[in-house]
């Protein structure tokens, strides 16, 4: 596979006259596409190969990717390939963290904020069409958390949508990678996306919101419903990825 990648590769005028080193799989393997590392004289790169059957659409990725990458908060996208499904973008050094410090809960808010701060016109994701097409795997909690959630605005927003740890980097700032999910949603999505994934305490949740909102007060039934949702909406999408690999191995 190494090597098929690496031919596509060279055949980008972008690459056409760097001299590639190695190309190799990265440590970090994501659950929706398999990820490589691209060692060139001068730059690395994040070379991923996207699963088809995820149907990402690559277009609004990188025109995502590249506005976040203008804030400072990603990597710089260097190519989108349609056809092969194949994404190329700029090397990120940076770490992974499972425990956050305040410091870094405050860095982290900063970030976000900026994210949501982003002004384009790109699809909505609408969490009660995902739950009623997957009907079939909620129970009474989920369907009361929806039911209360209607009478709530909704706070529409550039989202990232996968703030799990994994997204995260960590170094004198914060930035987010893996932008394959991201979408106009409601802020309290990704708000309860990183308290969840975190597993933050009350204290370290209010303090993170603070940090978020500054003097600005959130409503805290709403940010209680999408945890609700979220922690539901995650078993479920791992459910479905743990049936397409089982179902890839058998044949």
């Amino acid at each position: 596979m190494n090597q098929y990648i690496e031919e596509i590769i060279r055949n980008y005028n972008f690459f056409k006259e760097k001299d590639i080193i190695s190309l190799r799989l990265f440590e970090n393997q994501g659950v929706c596409n398999t990820t490589y590392l691209l060692d060139t004289a001068n730059y690395k790169f994040i070379v991923k190969k996207i699963n088809k059957a995820l149907h990402v659409d690559k277009k609004t990725e990188y025109t995502i990717q590249l506005k976040a990458s203008k804030k400072g908060i990603s990597s710089q996208p260097i190519i989108t390939d349609i056809e092969n499904q194949i994404s190329v973008c700029k090397y990120l050094a940076g770490y992974h963290k499972k425990i956050l410090s305040k410091s870094d809960l405050k860095k982290l808010a900063k970030t976000l904020y900026r994210l949501h701060e982003i002004k384009l016109k790109a699809k909505v994701f609408n969490i009660e069409n995902f739950f009623i097409k997957n009907s079939k795997r909620i129970d009474v909690k989920q369907k009361y958390a929806l039911l209360k959630l209607k009478k709530y605005k909704k706070d529409l927003v550039l989202c990232h949508n996968d703030l799990n740890s994994n997204n995260i980097l960590f170094s004198n700032s914060v930035k987010f990678i893996d932008w394959e999910f991201s979408s106009i949603n409601d802020r309290y999505f990704d708000l309860a996306s990183i308290i969840s994934e975190f597993n933050l305490n009350k204290r370290m949740e209010s303090y993170f919101l603070r940090c978020y909102y500054k003097s600005k007060k959130h409503n805290k039934e709403k940010l209680k419903i999408y945890k609700i949702l979220y922690k539901h909406l995650c078993k479920i999408w791992y459910d479905k990825q743990k049936r397409r690999k089982k179902c890839h191995e058998q044949f």
